[in-house]
């Protein structure tokens, strides 16, 4: 405004003919905003975000944060209503059926982030429930014909499912959850992610966890044999059983600080609740 009316006014005009004056403040005009702007994108970062960390990579994070969606820091799931069952169901069915991914590093040989994932994978006909988990977990719902995945990478929604479920993981694969959060811990150290809790070992009865595992490793078989003979007064025979599937050694490595590598355990732990003596059958895979 005030350059437009020293332009304007005839004569000597308001800085009385000092031209130098001038020639100063045409100059601070256009160097100020390009020095104020950066700063102030800066300082409304640090608000948000945080100080940068020492971490050499964490500037560069913060950027593609930034780019992807900002909402995926400041925008937490735990204000989202949820029954208090939900970690212990969620992380049974994790162990049963789920996969933890945490790359083996932070970039590729293209130089490009790597991201973790939590996803399931379910048969077609079971696309209602992941579009359940979806509607209350974040994520995506991908379908592949035969088959539908849920993928969750999202990191609010990330460090909500790892937060809930700490604390409720029962067998080896808590090395899964263990690497996640040491990941994010690493290179997202302004992610609110809960530091690694032990097994739980309270009574299986005690929360929802096995209905989770149940539902992702478990079921009934229904098996009716037919008589050979029914003049010799040959009857049917129904027969009823329950069961539930798992691997017998978790394949990647586990701290033994954290758990075994072996399912036995858990199954033996399954198998004594449900008074059960000779339940248990190696299957080699």
């Amino acid at each position: 405004m005030f350059i437009r009316l020293e332009l304007g006014l005839a004569g000597r005009g308001l800085l009385d003919g000092a031209g130098q004056l001038y020639n100063v403040i045409i100059t601070g005009h256009g160097i100020l905003p390009d020095e104020l702007i950066p700063l102030s994108i800066l300082y409304s970062n640090i608000l948000h975000y945080g100080p940068p960390s020492r971490n050499a990579n964490t500037l560069e994070v913060s950027r593609d944060i930034q780019r992807n969606s900002p909402q995926r820091i400041i925008k937490p799931l735990t204000d989202h209503p949820y029954h208090t069952e939900l970690g212990p169901y969620l992380a049974g069915f994790l162990e049963g059926d789920g996969t933890i991914y945490v790359p083996p590093r932070f970039r590729n040989d293209s130089g490009d982030i790597l991201y973790c994932q939590i996803s399931v994978a379910f048969d077609v006909r079971e696309l209602v429930f992941a579009e359940y988990l979806m509607s209350k977990l974040g994520g995506t719902v991908e379908n592949h014909g035969t088959y539908v995945r849920w993928v969750v990478t999202a990191f609010n929604e990330l460090v909500f499912i790892a937060n809930l479920i700490n604390g409720h993981m029962r067998t080896p694969k808590i090395a899964a959850l263990s690497r996640l959060i040491n990941f994010l811990h690493l290179h997202y150290p302004l992610l609110p992610v809960d530091n690694l809790k032990p097994l739980d070992t309270s009574p299986i009865d005690s929360n929802a966890w096995l209905s989770g595992m149940w539902d992702a490793d478990g079921g009934f078989v229904l098996t009716i044999s037919k008589a050979k003979d029914m003049r010799l007064g040959g009857v049917d025979r129904v027969k009823i059983m329950a069961k539930i599937e798992l691997t017998t050694e978790y394949k990647r490595g586990v701290d033994l600080t954290l758990s075994t590598s072996s399912y036995y355990p858990i199954l033996r732990t399954i198998a004594d609740y449900f008074k059960v003596r000779t339940g248990l059958i190696a299957v080699g895979k």
